[in-house]
């Protein structure tokens, strides 16, 4: 155990204005900041603390320190220690560890803002961790930044905030920062500032996460620990979800009367709950003991403020909601008076392959941590296959909005990752509904290349890491449809080009649109330009063309109807990409690891696919995915079909949305229910309680235990 007061400090002392959660190694510090706190560990041999079945969070692996030089003189700040000491430190506790500087995922740091003492700490640092080839591979973080100097207990504050950074399997967030001090010390420098928490991927098999953490002391002494995760850890729990601060109240009734009772229980017991957790645990339980009533309404807010006011809302809104409308607010509350989920079954839906974009998904893992070990089962390394360096980029300063563009462009640009992080994220979202919600689906469909991420996320196909090899060393996507594009080239009976796939002159080969269009209208003009073809029919009134960039801007001229031009410029669902068939069959000729309980459609045939583990039926799929993307796409005859079939209830299992708007689209005046898991701009936790709220009053039958601590649980450690 350690506490840490406020010292007395010399009158010379460098303090640092307010710069609240910003670490000491930001140009912007020049001081210290104080803060007090203390804390307490339990240190326990890791065989002795593996037998007696205890909760490990983190194993000291090895740990370096050079003493400081007493002068006689009391002092109240630490002091810099000589550079070679602090050099010497961190590399004898890697050694020590039997470890080498790229291992290391995450160091924790100093970071006292004092200029002179951050000086010696990262040349030291820079010089123990560099390497021959330049790569942003290590975070750094502090504890400082969120405490300040805390005197005796500093070293205690990082020791433990890396600790539950390896717990959690999560990389701290640097809120605030801006750009290193003292940049020449920087060069060569494998470092890199996150600005926000993010998922810690590691390789399995490997000798997992490890981190560093540096600690100076008073007199100029120094020490170094190298952490790590522990082995074969077990099942590490968490109240992610349950405490963080957006609450859900579900509320059930036979009649609107009942939940209009409900709703004025519910604002009485509120003005007397000293916990929202505890209250709306109590109504959750109630709820769930009550069993299946017809009627639902959920109730969301962060505050007993925000609650209230819901409340008042619902009074006057719930009573007064007719059949065909629905009633919701901004912060998530919901009333539906036709639930959706008690007229028929759930249907999955995946997004087409090119709608990954800079930091989708960032807090999956850290809300349902189970999905690492999920991941495990189709892939040795997640990190690689969601290319977590194009999701989550790295930089030592921090990323401008025009950078943040480019980064994205850059994403867009490259259609192999685009693909392989879509099927990854599908994944994650099928298991979170599946493990967490225990939501049963009874079908599932994809747009264009979702089909894909279908077949992934439910489980009939596994083998992750060599689909995403041969993915890649494929020419499908890098010169046959994509870059050059010769397979274009080659039906149109145009030269090579460059290497982009443009002409000499520059202009590009290929363009797609969408276009607010009715298919037969836009049919009508495609007959005039062969080289203009229709590729996609998202709902009934939008398309995608695709093809000659100055034929199709004829074909828009001519439709006078609204368009956009697409970011991505890949070529599919045409005629002229019927060369690549076999090619295609190959990328998705896999065996059929477990045959799925729900029906899967596929716009080959736009029907349920036959799967089991038969030779012919692996056969069929292949041949199945081949045709579908080499043919025109028509989703609302997907949709359409699989409404006839039962489906009521539609949940986008991807990024972005699209695909809920345009189901939406394309059931216009019919009873349903169209959800994205996704939602750009708002973050996974609040866009999912806010789902769940939804589907609860559409009474689909789902499991929101995990949103809730039972009142009767202890904190075990």
């Amino acid at each position: 155990t350690a506490g840490g007061g406020l010292p007395e400090l010399p009158a010379d002392a460098p303090l640092s204005p307010d710069m609240a959660n910003v670490i000491g190694f930001d140009r912007d510090v020049h001081g210290w900041r104080l803060g007090e706190g203390a804390g307490a560990i339990v240190l326990m041999r890791y065989d002795q603390a593996q037998r007696k079945g205890r909760r490990v969070y983190a194993v000291i692996q090895s740990l370096a320190s050079v003493a400081g030089k007493e002068n006689g003189e009391q002092q109240a700040l630490p002091i810099a220690p000589a550079l070679d000491d602090l050099r010497g430190c961190c590399l004898a506790a890697q050694e020590a560890a039997r470890i080498s500087a790229e291992q290391v995922g995450y160091v924790e740091v100093f970071a006292s803002g004092s200029d002179a003492l951050d000086g010696i700490e990262i040349a030291g640092l820079v010089q123990a961790y560099r390497q021959p080839a330049q790569d942003l591979r290590t975070a750094i973080g502090s504890a400082q930044g969120n405490t300040g100097y805390l005197s005796a207990a500093a070293g205690l504050a990082s020791l433990v905030r890396t600790a539950l950074c390896l717990y959690h399997r999560m990389i701290p967030g640097v809120p605030g920062w801006s750009a290193p001090k003292l940049p020449t010390l920087w060069r060569c420098a494998p470092f890199y500032a996150p600005g926000e928490s993010r998922a810690w991927f590691q390789p399995t098999g490997g000798p997992g996460r490890i981190a560093g953490v540096n600690l100076i002391g008073l007199n100029g002494s120094c020490a170094h620990l190298i952490v790590g995760e522990p082995d074969d850890q077990p099942a590490r729990p968490n109240r992610v979800l349950a405490r963080g601060g957006f609450i859900l109240f579900p509320l059930t009734g036979e009649s609107v009367e009942e939940l209009v009772q409900e709703l004025e229980d519910l604002r009485r017991e509120l003005i007397y709950a000293p916990d929202l957790n505890d209250l709306a645990t109590e109504y959750y339980e109630a709820a769930r003991d009550r069993g299946e009533a017809p009627f639902g309404v959920a109730i969301t807010g962060h505050s007993h403020e925000e609650i209230q006011r819901e409340i008042e809302y619902a009074l006057k809104a719930v009573p007064a909601v007719t059949p065909g409308n629905e009633w919701q607010t901004p912060l998530g509350s919901y009333y539906t008076p036709e639930p959706a989920g008690r007229q028929g079954g759930v249907a999955l839906v995946y997004p087409g392959a090119f709608n990954s974009y800079p930091g989708v998904g960032k807090d999956l893992l850290r809300l349902f941590p189970h999905l690492v070990e999920r991941a495990a089962e189709i892939t040795g390394d997640l990190g690689r296959v969601i290319r977590e360096r194009l999701l989550y980029p790295r930089s030592l300063a921090a990323i401008s909005k025009e950078e943040m563009a480019a980064l994205e462009a850059n994403l867009l640009a490259d259609p192999i990752s685009m693909l392989i992080s879509g099927t990854a994220l599908g994944f994650l979202y099928t298991h979170i509904l599946h493990d967490t919600f225990k939501i049963q689906p009874q079908a599932a469909f994809g747009y264009s290349l979702g089909e894909n991420s279908m077949l992934y996320g439910t489980g009939v196909w596994g083998r992750g890491d060599e689909a995403t090899t041969r993915l890649e060393e494929s020419e499908t996507f890098k010169v046959r449809l994509a870059g050059p594009k010769l397979a274009i080239r080659e039906f149109w009976g145009l030269p090579a080009g460059d290497s982009t796939g443009n002409p000499a002159d520059g202009t590009p080969l290929w363009n797609n649109y969408l276009v607010m269009a009715a298919p037969e209208k836009v049919q009508a003009a495609l007959a005039r330009e062969p080289r203009v073809y229709l590729t996609h029919i998202n709902t009934p009134r939008q398309v995608v063309i695709g093809g000659d960039p100055e034929s199709c801007k004829r074909v828009l001229a001519e439709l006078r109807a609204s368009s956009l031009q697409a970011p991505f410029d890949y070529a599919l669902h045409c005629e002229v990409m019927r060369s690549e068939f076999d090619a295609l069959a190959e990328l998705n000729d896999w065996p059929v690891e477990q045959v799925p309980s729900l029906r899967m459609y596929s716009a080959s045939d736009y029907g349920p696919l036959r799967i089991d583990k038969t030779e012919q039926s692996q056969r069929e799929i292949t041949r199945a995915m081949a045709h579908m993307l080499t043919s025109p796409l028509d989703f609302p005859r997907l949709v359409n079909q699989v409404y006839a079939d039962g489906a009521r209830v539609f949940i986008e299992a991807g990024a972005g949305g699209n695909c809920a708007r345009w189901v939406d689209e394309s059931l216009k005046g019919r009873p349903h229910l169209a959800l994205s898991l996704n939602r750009r701009g708002t973050d996974d936790y609040t866009n999912l309680v806010r789902i769940l709220a939804r589907l609860y009053s559409h009474r689909v039958p789902l499991d929101l235990s995990p949103l809730y601590l039972p009142l009767a649980e202890k904190v075990s450690l």
